[in-house]
C-alpha cells in the first residue's frame, strides 16, 4: 500500500511517517518542494535549506528531495521545465551528501512556526470555508 500526502520540512508529518512504517505503508510525498506559489513561506529560500545546500554542493530543491528520500520517503515533485526535470532526477543520487547535522537542522525547520499546508483543496475545509 501507498499513502501519498504533503510532506516537507514545514509540513514533516512525524506521526504518520512512524505510522506508515510501522504498518508496511509506503508514504509518498507530494509537493515536496514546499510549493512554488501563493503567498506562504518558500521553502527553497528557507535559510536553513539555502545554507544546507551551500555546504552540501547541491541545490535547495534538491536539499528538500534528499530530506524525504533520507527518511524513507518516495517524492514526486512537479517538474515543468527540462532543467529542473533533471536537476530533480539528480537528488537520489545526491541524498549521502546530507549529513546527519544537516538531517537534524532540516527536521528542525517545523518548529519555528505552525505547520504549513500548502496544497489546501475544497474536500478538506470546514463549514464556513476554514481550512
Amino acid at each position: 500500500a501507498v499513502n501519498q500526502v504533503e510532506r516537507h520540512p514545514l509540513l514533516p508529518q512525524w506521526d504518520l511517517l512512524e505510522f506508515c512504517a510501522s504498518e508496511r505503508i509506503a508514504l509518498q510525498a507530494h509537493t515536496p518542494l514546499g510549493g512554488g506559489g501563493g503567498g506562504g513561506r518558500q521553502l527553497r529560500s528557507d535559510a536553513t535549506v539555502v545554507r544546507v545546500a551551500a555546504e552540501a554542493g547541491i541545490t535547495p530543491a534538491q536539499v528538500l528531495l534528499c530530506w524525504n528520500l533520507r527518511h524513507g520517503v518516495a517524492v514526486i515533485p512537479k517538474c515543468s521545465t527540462h532543467p529542473h526535470a533533471a536537476e530533480c532526477l539528480a537528488a537520489p543520487s545526491l541524498a549521502a551528501r546530507l549529513t546527519p547535522a544537516h538531517m537534524r537542522d532540516l527536521d528542525a525547520i517545523s518548529r519555528h512556526g505552525p505547520p504549513m499546508r500548502v496544497v489546501s483543496p475544497l474536500f478538506m475545509a470546514a463549514v464556513g470555508g476554514q481550512a
